[in-house]
């Protein structure tokens, strides 16, 4: 090992000694000192840089100072206004739910609006109804006037025109009594006033009103074998110590189930003229009716019959209270017969045994569903139809379909009563008939019914569903084209309502409506109704 060492020295030292070592050393020197002065013109510039940079820190840490003191300044702004912003997104969110409840509310508003538009417009349309526009009577329209003479005035004085005929009262040809007037003083003198033979008569015409009272005497006699009292057969009519004659129960019957006239009324009005002698009571009058009707079964069969008989038939019912309940009159009639029915319901029970059950021809009807049942053929109310028309034109004033049907209807009305229609006419009648609730169909599509108002839209549907039936008259001309005439028939019935307010029975309410049957007939005849009822009360007979 060190005779290696010792090589190693020795060649270092030959380099030495040769100077080779010594110029590596001195170049080495010289790169290093090159490197040096490098280093230091760098490190110079690095310290001039540095100072610069120094120097620059110092003006950077001032501004840097400045800033911080600027970001706190602001920093304190934007907590303030950080503070104002929460503030500002709360109160941003508060009006948020405030606008929210606004627009529901507004939205609800829009909602209620329009509903009390709608129930405006309802309620408008029911203050409104009236006979012109509903099925609701004249007489119940609130605030009804006085119907003004529609005619128009002319020159003419009131009274008899020249040129017409007068009605004069009729005058009898067998009087009861004549009184023949004197000559008159200033006449006295024959020779001047003589008798022409022309009798000028003038008639006092009166009803006699009086008094009678009859007394049956029946003398008693006693059997002297047995002691048994007997005496000539009482007949069943003066059963009572005291009874009433025919003129009495007829005219009460008169007053009481004809005239409307209050039980009370009646008793009053029948004192007055007996001289207050005859004071009937309550119990006798309410029994009158029952008794008329025993005596009358075959009339009002003989009535049921000629109603199935008849080409037409009108049927309609109304509402009446029979002792603080609902019941209900329904009437079957044609210009020549009519009955009343008592019944308790509407419907078919309402229509069992009445002349309409079994009839199998045209029955006329305001759309009650139920006649439906009966009959062949059918012919709704025109009249109806063109109040609820003229409803709907006041009430739906966007459409026009139904102020183009109401006249379409009236100009068929006009054309059949004139008797002026062909085929041809006929089918354009109903080919217009179509096109118009066709147009119906269309208004109602962009203007769809309010849930307060649907009378137009329903009376359309009703329309082209019953179509048949509501222009039969024009297919059978002899078909009335109303049912005005059992609406009429029924007004009787209201009046006694109203007069009495609720019968006392449901048997009452059947023996007036049979009565009320026997009355109209009587009137359809033409004859004496006081004369009619007076003879079926039985005479007094001692047969």
């Amino acid at each position: 090992m060190n005779m290696f060492n010792n090589k190693a020295l020795k060649d270092k030292l030959k380099r030495f000694e040769s100077g080779e070592e010594y110029i590596r050393q001195n170049k080495k020197i010289e790169q290093l000192t090159s490197k040096t002065i490098k280093f230091e013109e760098i490190n110079n510039k690095l310290k001039e840089k540095n100072r610069k940079l120094t120097i620059k820190n110092k003006e950077l840490s001032f501004e840097v100072k400045k800033i911080k003191e600027d970001m706190s300044e602001l920093n304190k702004k934007f907590d303030s206004l950080f503070k104002y912003i929460a503030k500002a997104e709360e109160k941003i969110a508060e009006d948020r739910e405030i606008i929210k409840e606004l627009k529901a509310e507004n939205k609800a508003l829009k909602i209620e609006l329009k509903e009390t538009k709608n129930l405006n417009k309802k309620l408008v349309a029911q203050i409104n109804k009236d006979y012109t526009n509903s099925s609701i009577p004249s007489s119940n329209k609130i605030g009804r006037k006085n119907i003004c003479n529609g005619r128009t005035q002319s020159d003419k004085k009131p009274g008899a025109q020249k040129g017409h005929k007068g009605h004069s009262r009729k005058k009898h040809t067998n009087p009861d009594k004549i009184v023949k007037i004197a000559r008159p003083k200033e006449y006295a003198d024959k020779s001047i006033f003589i008798e022409t033979g022309n009798v000028i008569k003038k008639q006092v015409v009166d009803i006699i009103i009086g008094f009678e009272v009859i007394e049956y005497q029946f003398m008693e006699y006693k059997n002297k074998l047995t002691g048994e009292l007997v005496h000539a057969p009482i007949p069943k009519e003066i059963n009572n110590e005291v009874s009433y004659g025919r003129n009495v129960k007829t005219l009460a019957i008169l007053l009481n189930s004809h005239a409307n006239v209050s039980i009370d009324k009646t008793i009053e009005i029948i004192s007055e003229i007996s001289n207050q002698n005859i004071n009937l009571s309550k119990g006798f009058l309410n029994n009158l009716n029952e008794k008329i009707v025993k005596q009358s079964g075959n009339e009002l069969d003989e009535i049921f019959i000629n109603l199935q008989r008849f080409k037409y038939m009108h049927i309609d019912a109304t509402n009446v209270r029979v002792n603080g309940k609902n019941a209900n009159v329904f009437v079957t009639t044609n210009p020549n017969d009519t009955l009343y029915y008592a019944r308790e319901n509407k419907g078919k029970k309402g229509v069992e045994a009445t002349a309409a059950e079994d009839y199998g021809q045209t029955i006329i009807h305001d759309h009650d569903r139920t006649f439906y049942n009966y009959g062949s053929k059918h012919q709704e109310c025109i009249a109806h139809i063109l109040r609820y028309l003229q409803s709907a034109i006041e009430n739906e004033t966007k459409l026009s379909w139904h102020s183009k049907m109401k006249p379409l209807l009236q100009e068929i009305i006009s054309a059949v009563k004139n008797q002026s229609l062909d085929i041809s006419s006929k089918n354009k009648y109903i080919t217009e008939y179509d096109s118009i609730l066709e147009l119906a169909n269309q208004e109602y599509e962009n203007n769809p019914p309010n849930k307060y108002y649907k009378e137009g839209f329903n009376l359309a549907k009703r329309l082209r569903e019953y179509k048949d039936s509501t222009l039969y008259f024009l297919e059978d001309e002899e078909i009335p084209y109303t049912n005005n005439l059992a609406e009429r028939q029924l007004r009787k019935i209201k009046r006694k309502a109203h007069v009495a307010g609720s019968f006392r029975s449901f048997e009452s309410l059947d023996n007036y409506c049979k009565v009320q049957s026997i009355i109209e007939n009587v009137k359809n005849k033409g004859n004496s109704i006081f004369k009619h009822l007076s003879n079926i009360f039985p005479q007094i007979s001692f047969d």
